[in-house]
């Protein structure tokens, strides 16, 4: 995608709209203190988990083909403290495993 802009440092609810997905296999909807990157994404893409943004939901996780394989964007993370925590850490060892086919 393409970065757009980000607004400071603040908590973000993070909405999970496809839990069906491996990717966000058993996360719930959360609360994060973190950056929020918007970014205009390039399609096809499928929005896994959005956080709202002037008014707008926003894609933080998406996933989409490439060529043979699969890729995974996760837009949070942007401090120690944000790697901790737990739903992040879910989503990223999901991903792994989806893109990995495990």
């Amino acid at each position: 995608g393409k970065f757009l802009v980000h607004p400071p440092l603040d908590t973000l609810e993070v909405e999970i709209i496809h839990p069906e997905h491996a990717v966000m296999h058993e996360v719930c909807d959360f609360s994060i203190k973190d950056e929020l990157y918007v970014v205009e994404p390039y399609t096809p893409f499928e929005t896994l988990a959005v956080c709202d943004y002037d008014g707008f939901p926003r894609p933080v996780v998406w996933v989409k083909p490439y060529g043979l394989g699969k890729v995974v964007y996760l837009s949070l993370g942007h401090g120690a403290k944000q790697l901790k925590h737990e739903a992040f850490q879910d989503i990223l060892l999901n991903a792994s495993r989806w893109v990995l086919g495990t």
